[in-house]
This record gives C-alpha cells, sequence and structure tokens, in this order.
C-alpha cells in the first residue's frame, strides 16, 4: 500500500488508506493539536502544561510545559513559601501522586496535569536557659511550627534559693 510507505514516524494509515494521520498524543507540526488525515509524516508530541499549586494564600501557580507520553520530570525548584512551614511533596490525589521536590518522576503525560503543594510546619529546637537555678528532668524539646501540642516543658524541679519561678520569656 502506498499510503503505508508514506507515514512516518508517530503517524499510521488513516481508515479509508488513502492518507496518513498522527497517532494519538500527537498532531501535525504547525497544526491544531488533535488527530485529522492528512498526508503529512510530521507528527509531534502534543504540549501539555503541568501547574504547581502554592497552596498558601499568597502565590500565583506556576507551570511547566511538558510533551505527551514523556516519562521522567525533573520539578523546577519551587520559589513558594509558607510563613514557619517548608515544602515537603507535590501531590495529585486523583492521579495518586506524592512527588519529593527536587526529585525526578515518571509519569505517563496524556494530558494538563495539576500539583498541589504539600506543606509541614518547619522544625525548631527549644533550649532551656535556667541560668543558676538547679533544674531535674528538664531537655531540649523539638517542636513544628504551629503544633498545639508543643509546651512549655514543666518547671516544678527547678529550685533557686530565694527565687519563685513565674514562667519562661523569649
Amino acid at each position: 500500500n502506498d499510503a503505508c510507505a508514506k507515514c512516518g514516524n508517530n503517524s499510521k494509515t488513516n481508515e479509508e488508506g488513502t492518507g496518513c494521520q498522527c497517532i494519538d498524543g500527537y498532531h501535525v507540526q504547525g497544526g491544531p493539536n488533535e488527530n485529522k488525515d492528512n498526508n503529512s509524516t510530521n507528527c509531534v508530541p502534543n504540549q501539555y502544561t503541568i501547574t504547581y499549586i502554592a497552596n498558601n494564600d499568597t502565590d500565583t501557580p506556576k507551570t511547566q510545559t511538558v510533551e505527551y507520553d514523556s516519562t521522567v520530570y525533573t520539578l523546577p525548584a519551587s520559589t513558594f513559601e509558607r510563613k514557619g512551614h517548608e515544602l515537603v511533596a507535590w501531590k495529585n490525589d486523583d492521579k495518586d501522586l506524592h512527588i519529593v521536590p527536587g526529585n525526578s518522576f515518571s509519569y505517563n503525560i496524556k494530558g494538563n496535569l495539576e500539583l498541589t503543594a504539600v506543606w509541614a510546619g518547619k522544625e525548631f529546637t527549644v533550649t532551656y536557659n535556667v541560668g543558676a537555678a538547679s533544674c531535674s528532668n528538664l531537655s531540649d524539646q523539638t517542636c513544628r511550627y504551629n503544633d498545639q501540642n508543643c509546651k512549655a516543658q514543666d518547671v516544678e524541679s527547678c529550685q533557686y534559693s530565694g527565687y519563685v519561678f513565674r514562667g519562661w520569656k523569649c
């Protein structure tokens, strides 16, 4: 069949056997993002967008252009910020994706994709300076930003002759 001989990469003979058409996910270069019967052998991948949603109430989404059926992406460095938090992952619940920032990930792109930032409170250490007081059972404490369960340690064991402990000061 002469029509088969004309069809190049990423194209196939049309149903009528009279010409070529791009396979799914490809289009004629310079043409629309859809398959149409044509005699061209120049089929190129469709372009799709990965949208990164900051989930921080301040930044507008950022985008990255990718090609159909591409499988490995390295996430761009995030410029998103959230007070007291660090970006720990990007997720898309619909597609069961959970990606660590800065890592590559594999996913067969068949259309546009939205990834939402996952934040965790930054970790910090509380160090208790008791000065000249004597305290037992008092140690550094690791907490996360906005962690309601992180409370100042009890100081009943602290003693300093002639003084009454009234609380901690930053």
